[in-house]
């Protein structure tokens, strides 16, 4: 029973990514309070929306960047709005984490292109990190990424969604 459980939860998570990723994929939005609205106006809550926002792109990101030789760590450094405190978490421990990262990687065994899953993962701050430090030859292999720093939910609309810094190995 708690087998079959567990299963019905990853297939209830893995439905709502990919209502998220159409909301990404269904039209091009500038600022993260759009992406949010979006995200509402189909109906996730405010707190479900946020998390969905930080994750999902992420857990893309992972999937078709480490296809091209990115390395990223395990972890992410959690951070409070209210005061200075951090802690260190680990992704696969996140549900709608280890749901997206099921989708991509679903979605590239289909025969999706990373062209296609770019309105998702193309919102990731790891991806535009990566995207600044290019090897001299244009590829992106070797890079290491450290751990982004996410912020929990808070109502407010003056906020960031995440960091990351890049390293290259060569």
């Amino acid at each position: 029973m708690v087998r079959f459980l567990k299963h019905l939860q990853v297939w209830r998570l893995k439905k709502r990514v990919r209502s998220a990723v159409r909301v990404f994929c269904s039209a091009p939005r500038t600022t993260q309070e759009e992406i949010l609205h979006a995200l509402k106006t189909a109906g996730f809550s405010a707190p479900e929306a946020w998390e969905i926002l930080q994750f999902v792109p992420i857990a893309f990101c992972h999937v078709v960047m480490r296809e091209e030789g990115v390395t990223f760590p395990p972890t992410y450094l959690a951070a409070s709005w209210t005061d200075n405190q951090r802690a260190r978490r680990t992704f696969t421990d996140v549900p709608i984490y280890q749901a997206a990262t099921l989708v991509a990687d679903h979605a590239l065994a289909k025969g999706s292109t990373k062209q296609d899953l770019f309105p998702v993962f193309g919102l990731s701050a790891e991806y535009a990190a990566i995207s600044q430090v290019k090897n001299l030859d244009g590829s992106i292999r070797g890079i290491t990424v450290t751990e982004p720093l996410l912020f929990g939910y808070l109502e407010s609309s003056n906020r960031g969604t995440s960091s990351s810094s890049v390293r290259s190995q060569q």
